[in-house]
Parts: C-alpha cells; sequence; structure tokens
C-alpha cells in the first residue's frame, strides 16, 4: 500500500508542515519529534520519492554519476575530471557503475539510478555514454531531470551534452599509417550501440578511401572495448590468409590486449605490424613500444561536465538555451606507429 504524507502525519501525530520540514532536515524541528517521524516512516513503509519534489527545499549538492565501467582507465580519467570541478564547485559526488552490463540490463541499471534523483539524494546526474533512447529523454525533460551527457548531441533536448569529433579522431589516426605505407589496416572495433563511436568506423572508411586501399569486412573485428577482447580479435586477425600490417583500436584497452598478445606470439610491435589506440590513457606512455593514440582531453571533458551540469542544476531562467560541445581530439605519435621519437 502506498501512504501519502498525510498518512504518515496522521499516524505521527503531527502536521504535514512538520513532516515536510522533518525531511529536508529543518533546525526547528525539535530532535525527538524528528525522531519519532523517522520512525513512523520506516513503520509505514513510506516511499520518500512520492513527495520528493514537494518536500525538497534545497540543493544536496551532490551530484551522481554513471558510467559503464569504473574499472575502465578511461571512465577512471573522466570521473577525476568531474570530481575536480564539483569540488571547486561544492559539489559531491556519487558514482553508480553498470559493470560494463549490455542491452536491456544497461537500460534498467541507468533507470534505477535515476531514481536517485526523484528520491532527492542528488540534485542531478552526469551519464557517461548512456543507452537510453530519445523517449527516456523525452520524459527526463518533461519530469524536469538535470543531466549531463557525455556521447551524445542532445542539443535538441535543450539538454547540455559533450560529443567528441570521433570522425576525425579514427580518420588522423589511419591516415597517419596510411601516410606510413601500410596497405592491410584493420580496425578493432569496441561496443557500437553509441551513434558516436559508430563515427570512429566512418574516419576509418574515409581514410582508407582517400588512399584508395579496399574496405574489407575480415579487418573489422569486434573487440568489446576490453583488453581480453582486444587479444582475441587481434588473433582472428593473425590468422587470416592475408593478415594486416596495421591495426588502429577503438581504445587503448583493446590496443593493450593487442600488445600483450603479439609478444606471447613473437610478433613484434611496431616491426612486423604497426600499432595506434584510442583515447590516450595514461599507460600509454609506459607500455613497450610506448603506444600511439588519439588523445581525448579526458580531465577537460570531465570537469565542462560538471559545470554544465551545476550550471543547469542552479540555473533559475526556464528559457536557458544549452548547445553540445565538440571536442577535438588529437593524434599523439609515440612508437607503435613505427615513428621515432
Amino acid at each position: 500500500m502506498k501512504y501519502t504524507i498525510k498518512d504518515v502525519a496522521k499516524k505521527a501525530g503531527v502536521s504535514t508542515a512538520t513532516i515536510s520540514r522533518a525531511l529536508n532536515n529543518d533546525v526547528k524541528v525539535k530532535e525527538k519529534t524528528k525522531n519519532k517521524i523517522l520512525k513512523t516512516v520506516k513503520e509505514m513503509d513510506f516511499v520518500l520519492n512520492q513527495s520528493a519534489k514537494r518536500l525538497r527545499s534545497k540543493i544536496t549538492h551532490t551530484i551522481g554519476i554513471v558510467v559503464s565501467n569504473i574499472l575502465s582507465a578511461y571512465d577512471t580519467e573522466v570521473i577525476k575530471g568531474i570530481e575536480a570541478k564539483a569540488g571547486e564547485l561544492n559539489y559531491k559526488i556519487l558514482i553508480c557503475d553498470c559493470n560494463n552490463s549490455e542491452n536491456k540490463e544497461r537500460d534498467e541499471q541507468e533507470r534505477q539510478f535515476l531514481k536517485l534523483f526523484n528520491e532527492g539524494s542528488i540534485d542531478g546526474m552526469i551519464m557517461v555514454h548512456p543507452h537510453l533512447n530519445e523517449d527516456d529523454y523525452r520524459y527526463l525533460i518533461k519530469n524536469k531531470f538535470k543531466i549531463s551527457v557525455l556521447g551524445r548531441d542532445l542539443e535538441k533536448f535543450n539538454i547540455p551534452s559533450i560529443t567528441v569529433d570521433n570522425v576525425s579522431g579514427a580518420y588522423d589516426a589511419v591516415k597517419h599509417l596510411c601516410r606510413h605505407g601500410f596497405k592491410k589496416i584493420a580496425y578493432i572495433y569496441g561496443k557500437q550501440w553509441i551513434d558516436e563511436k559508430l563515427k570512429r568506423i566512418n574516419g576509418y572508411k574515409k581514410a582508407l578511401e582517400e588512399f584508395s586501399l579496399d574496405i574489407k569486412d575480415e579487418y573489422m573485428i569486434h573487440g568489446l572495448f576490453t583488453e581480453i577482447g582486444g587479444s582475441n580479435a587481434f588473433q582472428k586477425l593473425m590468422n587470416l590468409s592475408s593478415p594486416p600490417d596495421a591495426i588502429f583500436t577503438g581504445n587503448d584497452e583493446m590496443a593493450l590486449g593487442v600488445l600483450k598478445t603479439a609478444r606471447k606470439m613473437n610478433i613484434r610491435i611496431p616491426e612486423d605490424i604497426a600499432l595506434i589506440g584510442y583515447d590516450d590513457i595514461r599507460l600509454c606512455e609506459l607500455t613497450t613500444p610506448l603506444l600511439s593514440s588519439v588523445r581525448q582531453p579526458k580531465d577537460v571533458i570531465g570537469r565542462l561536465l560538471s559545470e554544465r551540469l551545476i550550471e543547469s542544476i542552479e540555473n533559475k531562467d526556464p528559457n536557458l538555451k544549452y548547445s553540445n560541445f565538440v571536442l577535438k581530439p588529437e593524434l599523439i605519435i609515440r612508437e607503435s606507429c613505427g615513428c621515432k621519437i
């Protein structure tokens, strides 16, 4: 049975206004009265989010962050930027980890995390490469959820969002390999549920077409955005009758899998096969050979996500319009592509 705030007030023997003040930690409510109210709420299993929008009179100065996998180096570095800017603006963070889940399970996890907003636990949510569809965003707007998003252009929904120019990032990486004279360039891609990440394939194909190189399906292998996925994809590529002479991976963790497996197979990088990753996580500067990669400005991304979300939380102008920020990635040349540094 769902109880209303009036039911709780009646059982506790206080007014609804006192219930509201107690749930908002108003210092004017005596401790004894507050404890009685909280005990009644617990006994009645009163769901706070039924009236959270009416009860909340001030912000919590806490924001949530939904990420695919907190163990991912990319997600971790973005979170550091988010936390740094949030701290500067006197906000705390709450991390919600989807544990690398996919499809319906991921969708449900994201929706469950968003309930934290209704419950009054957070003031808003940062979503890193979410699965949500357009109906979900319409629902969020209708119910005045505060979110900022990485990896989806949501300007048409007036939601602050950030995307990276993935076409140019992938294009620059593959063009660099083409200019080195490589003719058989493979692409190990990750989870392609997000439109923005699909653009990396477009950049890969664009560079091959520019250099009149064949686009072969067998050279495009699924790597799951994980080290193990990259390793498995690399082995499949090396078992082809005509294996590639260069590889571009959709993230650095897959490239790390390539490096580790190549060493086990006595395949030299870059002498036997060249390699470029994507994201430029910190480990790229510690590998042997040093890993060339497309750098995403992860700290800047995190800081902007925080700044834009908190701006929308504290903004009092309902007519404020939010644009999508497009950030430019940068190809960082190291040893794995065959260059001398």
